[in-house]
């Protein structure tokens, strides 16, 4: 059976079990959904609360059975899993990408067209959002940006738009 890495506990938070837990789902707090997660192993199921509010992919969490920091620290480093047959649902991992594919990509300090967004790279902790257009002489170029809000300063579905303004060098290579 296929399994697919959710998640990853850091490690512990705190001194009562309370663990910090760096999602792989595009919205975080979706892991509270999943019933059967469990590590490399298969051990497990792992029943968990979200404790607060994510922050750049990190949660605090309380997992059931897990009441000091000793036995927090024992879970570091541990990747959580689900069954991807039956637990999880696509549009968890692909909402980002069905949101933007297509949207036209425009420089915002030039305010000059770049090309269309024609995939989303997911590597973990963070997204590359794949476009591609053409160069002088019509060659086609892609190019990897990064999804942050740094770069990525609008999105208007509306218009199908993206603005960017990215760091110097960025669109060079």
């Amino acid at each position: 059976m296929a399994k697919v890495c959710i998640a990853n506990i850091i490690g512990p938070h705190g001194l009562d079990g309370t663990v910090k837990i760096k999602s792989n789902l595009v919205y975080p707090e979706d892991i509270m959904h999943f019933t059967d997660i469990t590590d490399s192993l298969g051990q497990g199921p792992f029943q968990i609360e979200i404790i607060g509010k994510p922050y750049k992919g990190v949660i605090r969490a309380k997992i059931r059975g897990i009441v000091s920091r000793e036995l927090a620290e024992k879970l570091s480093h541990t990747d959580l899993y689900v069954n991807a047959e039956n637990q999880v649902d696509v549009h968890v991992f692909d909402s980002v990408e069905q949101e933007l594919h297509n949207l036209s990509v425009y420089v915002r300090s030039y305010e000059r067209y770049l090309g269309k967004v024609i995939a989303v790279e997911s590597h973990g902790a963070q997204d590359l959002i794949k476009v591609e257009g053409t160069v002088d002489g019509g060659h086609k170029k892609s190019w990897l940006i990064p999804h942050t809000p740094s770069i990525v300063t609008a999105i208007d579905k509306e218009a199908n738009k993206m603005l960017i303004d990215p760091p110097e060098g960025l669109l060079d290579l």
